[in-house]
């Protein structure tokens, strides 16, 4: 339901749209064009294989699957990439991964 008036009333903002993939996109980047400031258009959902129609929670929710299939390995291993010391805690206290 977005519309040119309801955007303008957000100038002032720094305003980033994430519309549905597909037809949504083209609608919305033609709003706002027509803004009275300026609108980003995020296009990260054209980029995925998700369906038409989908929006940013099926992007969200299928990170988090993906996330879950991959087991809690894939996890420490990712947290380990952002905290260099994780990896010497695991090895000090002799930790292990259990899947509850």
């Amino acid at each position: 339901m977005l519309n040119v008036q309801k955007l303008n009333t957000l100038k002032g903002y720094q305003v980033i749209l994430f519309p549905d993939k597909g037809k949504a996109f083209d609608k919305w980047s033609k709003i706002a064009e027509r803004a009275c400031f300026d609108v980003q258009v995020n296009t990260v959902l054209e980029h995925t294989d998700l369906n038409e129609g989908d929006d940013i929670a099926d992007l969200v929710i299928s990170i988090k699957k993906e996330q879950c299939l991959a087991g809690p390995d894939a996890l420490i291993n990712k947290l380990k990439k952002k905290n260099k010391y994780l990896d010497l805690l695991i090895k000090k206290f002799d930790l292990t991964t259990i899947v509850v």
